[in-house]
């Protein structure tokens, strides 16, 4: 390997390392702004700009680094309610905190690299259509989950009325929360790639 590509691999970690630190300054600042249970947060943004500049690979490392800091959030109760999932199911919590994350960021990855060969590289049409991906991904997995392996947890005691309620309140809370991720990933997302491919020290870079 030459001095050149020893260089790009190093920056390129770098970048990586940075990425993952500020999914976890996004991911604690989360905690602090809720809707009901749910966390509003910007943290999909950088997993979005990293799967799409960097490639799947990065994107899977950076999803997976989300996950975990979700779940360890949760263990040491920082987020109150993913502390009562762990409670419930450690296994389960774990497992889904993980695949989401992965299966969100390698959906917007390869979404940018059709996007990308449909429109002839536009970095911010490509981005924008598959920023939309990561927060579609990351919610509907939860969801699944939420009424397969949890749904005891979401019913509680089983009494018709509280489950209605308990369940109505979480929908609506997810429901705001993804409006949120949404909009922001689909604003900011575009503007940060296509700013950032063009910069000749990040350009090389860009898969």
């Amino acid at each position: 390997m030459s001095y050149k590509e020893t260089k790009q691999k190093t920056q390129r970690l770098v970048i990586t390392a940075f990425l993952i630190a500020l999914i976890v300054v996004l991911q604690l600042a989360a905690n602090f702004f809720k809707v009901g249970a749910v966390s509003i947060s910007l943290v999909l943004i950088p997993i979005t700009v990293g799967s799409v500049l960097l490639g799947p690979a990065v994107g899977a490392v950076l999803g997976c680094a989300f996950g975990v800091v979700c779940f360890l959030y949760g263990l040491f109760g920082l987020d109150p309610f993913t502390m009562s999932m762990i409670a419930y199911n450690p296994l389960f919590t774990a497992l889904i905190c993980l695949v989401k994350g992965v299966a969100a960021a390698l959906a917007c990855a390869y979404v940018y690299k059709l996007m990308a060969k449909l429109c002839r590289g536009n970095v911010f049409v490509s981005t924008l259509i598959a920023s939309l991906f990561t927060p579609l991904v990351n919610t509907g997995l939860f969801l699944l989950g939420s009424v397969t392996v949890f749904k005891g947890f979401f019913e509680g005691d089983g009494e018709p009325i509280g489950t209605i309620v308990l369940l109505t309140t979480l929908i609506g809370s997810i429901a705001v929360n993804f409006i949120f991720e949404i909009v922001s990933n689909a604003v900011l997302s575009p503007t940060v790639a296509n700013f950032l491919s063009k910069s000749k020290s990040f350009k090389q870079f860009c898969k």
